[in-house]
């Protein structure tokens, strides 16, 4: 098995997420993710970061060029950066620069840790 059909159906089950689901949020055809799945066709690069976008993982992480699901910043999934957003709604700029600095230091000490492991 490939390792975007791999890691395709592994997100699909940690989500509890059926290819109906996918297909619908993606506004890919179910039967195109169904051959997705079986390996009877391949995906384009579009499709594959529609895929990643709404799994909130890396594109580089479906086609495994990388091990780490993770993706930067500016593909954080909608329903966490609008939570923050709703947080951070009703504060004032200085903090929400703090929150901020917060998390950019919460995933590099992550960050440092999964490579002190990887060693």
């Amino acid at each position: 098995m490939d390792v975007f059909r791999e890691r395709l159906l592994e997100q699909l089950k940690k989500r509890e997420m059926h290819q109906q689901d996918l297909a619908d949020k993606t506004e890919i055809t179910p039967a195109t993710i169904s051959r997705y799945i079986t390996g009877k066709r391949k995906p384009s690069g579009e499709n594959i970061n529609r895929i990643a976008k709404e799994l909130g993982i890396s594109a580089d992480y479906l086609l495994g060029i990388t091990n780490n699901p993770t993706t930067n910043d500016d593909q954080l999934n909608t329903g966490a950066k609008q939570k923050l957003n709703e947080y951070l709604k009703d504060k004032d700029e200085d903090y929400a620069e703090f929150v901020l600095n917060l998390i950019k230091g919460i995933d590099k000490r992550e960050l440092a840790k999964k490579n002190k492991n990887s060693l």
